[in-house]
């Protein structure tokens, strides 16, 4: 299998986790006997037994809570282009094609994902205390390494391809009035203007 291949896999799987975890609602969870909660970068869903209702994070939100729901919003915005672009970048890659640029793009959106979603965790406020730290955390988290992952597979795959090529033969220079290697013979036709013979 070779490292486009490789890093087609990677790039693929990378934008599903990070799709995933845009929308989930798993990122903080908590449970008191049949009532839950469950909230994520863009929703928070209440459920009263069998009865369950979602609403943005935004919404209600006041003071610490405001800026959480922001870096939220921020997240699952980055998280998104950059799943479409490792969506993008993972057919590229299936294809044979792409090389540095490609794996540098994708390297540096991975990192900003994972540097959005570590601001929503840090800005979790005091008053959500409750909440416990559920699945959609780690699949961001893993998203955005194997999207780091994905990079540096395309980086070394561009430079494996460079060191690959063949050396481009040394130039050879004609002494003046001889022909370039390769022409035929000069000089011994007609001169130019001349009737042609025969």
């Amino acid at each position: 299998m070779s490292l486009r291949t490789i890093g087609g896999i990677l790039a693929v799987v990378s934008a599903l986790l990070l799709s995933v975890s845009a929308i989930s609602k798993g990122w903080y969870t908590a449970k008191h006997g049949e009532d839950s909660l469950g909230a994520g970068p863009m929703w928070v869903e209440e459920c009263d037994g069998g009865h369950c209702e979602s609403q943005m994070l935004m919404k209600g939100a006041h003071g610490a809570e405001e800026t959480w729901a922001a870096a939220g919003l921020a997240y699952a915005g980055l998280a998104s282009v950059t799943a479409l672009l490792l969506l993008i970048f993972g057919i590229i890659a299936f294809t044979g094609g792409g090389g540095k640029g490609l794996g540098i793009t994708g390297l540096v959106f991975a990192m900003l994902s994972n540097g959005a979603a570590g601001a929503f965790v840090a800005t979790k406020p005091a008053t959500m205390s409750m909440l416990t730290t559920g699945l959609g955390v780690y699949l961001s988290s893993l998203g955005g390494m194997i999207g780091i992952a994905f990079g540096i597979v395309m980086i070394i795959a561009a430079k494996k391809k460079a060191a690959a090529a063949p050396a481009a033969p040394p130039g050879y220079g004609a002494p003046p009035g001889y022909p370039p290697p390769g022409a035929p013979p000069q000089g011994y036709g007609p001169p130019p203007g001349a009737p042609p013979q025969g």
